[in-house]
This record gives C-alpha cells, structure tokens and sequence, in this order.
C-alpha cells in the first residue's frame, strides 16, 4: 500500500506555491503530490510544469470549489490505495518531522480519523489567530505547565493542514456538494463524528499558515453566517427537525438586529434549498460525494 498522498487545491498560487511544494520534497518521510487548479489567472499552471514535481495535475476548466476540488484527490487516494491523505493549503507547507510525528501518533490513536498539526503563523512565531480558536483549552494549558499529551481532541481545525487515515475516508467519504465554499470542512467533521471518528490536534508536530491578516467584508460574513446554518442542517449528528426549524430563525433575527436584507433573504434561500441538504445528509450516513 502507498504511504501517502497530499493534495493540493490551487488557484493563482504563485505567492506561495514554491515554499510548499518544497517543503513537500524535504519531507523525512516520501509523499506524492496530487493537483487540482481552480482555473488560475496567473501563471501558476506554467510555472508547476516547469519548475515542480507532483504525480497529478488536473487543470480544470472551471472553479470547483474547495471541496469538489479535494474530491478529485480524494477519490484518486482510494482508487490507488494509499493509505494516508493529506490535504494541504496552497498558502501552507510543512516542516521535515510534520509528517512523521503525525503518522507515528495516528497508528498509536486509531480512533483519530483527522489529524492536525500546530498551526503557525509564517513568521513560526505564534499560533495561526483561527488556529489558537480550534485549540482546547486543556492542551494550552497542558503546553504552559510542559504536561503535553500526545493527541488533544477538538471539535474543529481548519483544513489547512488535515491528516487523514484510509479507513476514516473510507467509511465518511468525500467533502459534501452542499458547499461551494467555506462550511465543508466543519460538515467532514461532523460525519467523521457520526461515524465515531475523531478530529485531534497533536502538539509535537507543527507547520505553517501563511494566511496573513485577511479583513472580511460585510458581505462575505453575511455568507459565511448562511453556510454555517447549511452545516447546522447538514449535521447528523443534530435533530434535523429542530435545526430546520431553527437556523432559518436565526438567520432572521440576525438579520434585523445587523439591519441585514440580505441575512433575511438567506433564511428563504436555505429553506429552498431544505429538500437538497436532506438529500445530501442522507447520503452522509453512507460513505458519499466521491463519485
């Protein structure tokens, strides 16, 4: 069985994408590389081509998305049986141990279907700001007092850098088609938690975010707020009839208090949308969404 595939979702990468893919290649342990381009404006197809190693490239014609996107990779890690995936930020890279120290502690901890390093900023200074909200607080505390465990669970960590095993990919499937964007990492969660699987963050390994500081529009944490609530929907581990009832609502209260037409238009969109998301929460209690 292969060892491990990482999977990288790029579009107009060249920022970043020589510091990850190199980071790849100084691994201890070998990895092959599996592409997804969201249809780049830039020059980043060119410059893969000409100046990088990976075993799959697929240019593809339109933007997927984040999570169809992975699908591709995801699909083709079961298909060529490997036996860890790794799905990597274009904006992300890690360091020689990452991979090791995460391999070593998920065969010690089966039961950790996700795996997550310690996200740092690009300076290697300080924790990635999202990251440090993922952290539990047992771990940080764990850190201060040098009492460090060897795996903390959480209930999320962003998927910039996520380790995951065969059997769990197996058994949850693919990133779920009710998300264009943002939402899906949070909905895999929620199915590897139906499945019994847990996420974890383990303190030995490390790697780098290089998000920098991103200022949100009005607009586009409106948005996040609606596909939050298709994640609510989603969940199977909630009772869908009170998060049909409920998440609407929000949306609506919400919208008056932030004086929001749009966050009360969301609330008549996600409830259009009702009869696709029971479609696709079904279809998470079997292994789904890789074709």
């Amino acid at each position: 069985m292969n060892s491990i595939l990482v999977i990288i979702v790029t579009y107009n990468s060249m920022e970043w994408i020589d510091r990850c893919m190199e980071s790849l290649y100084n691994s201890s342990i070998g990895n092959d590389i599996f592409i997804v381009d969201n249809k780049s404006s830039d020059e980043t197809i060119t410059h893969l081509k000409a100046n990088h190693k990976f075993s799959h490239l697929v240019e593809s014609e339109v933007n997927l998305g984040f999570g169809r996107a992975n699908n591709l990779g995801l699909k083709y890690a079961l298909d060529q049986g490997y036996e860890y995936i790794y799905l990597l930020n274009q904006d992300a890279w890690i360091f020689e141990s990452t991979f090791d120290d995460l391999i070593r502690t998920h065969k010690k901890y089966k039961q950790f279907g996700i795996l997550s390093p310690m996200q740092l900023n690009a300076g290697s200074k300080k924790l990635d700001d999202n990251f440090l909200l993922c952290c539990p607080k047992k771990m940080l505390s764990d850190l201060y007092f040098n009492e460090v465990k060897d795996v903390y669970e959480t209930e999320f960590v962003m998927a910039a850098h996520w380790l995951i095993g065969r059997e769990c990919l197996q058994k949850v499937g693919g990133f779920s088609a009710s998300f264009p964007h943002y939402g899906e990492d949070h909905n895999f969660l929620h199915r590897a938690n139906y499945f019994e699987y847990r996420t974890g963050i383990v303190p030995s390994a490390s790697a780098i975010h290089d998000r920098g500081l991103r200022v949100e529009s009005n607009k586009v944490t409106i948005e996040k707020l609606y596909l939050e609530a298709i994640a609510e929907v989603s969940n199977t581990n909630k009772n869908l009839i009170l998060a049909l009832f409920k998440q609407p609502l929000k949306l609506v209260i919400l919208g008056i208090k932030i004086r929001s037409k749009d966050c009360i238009f969301n609330s008549l969109r996600l409830i259009i949308r009702f009869p696709v998301l029971i479609s696709n929460r079904n279809k998470s209690k079997l292994s789904a969404f890789l074709g």
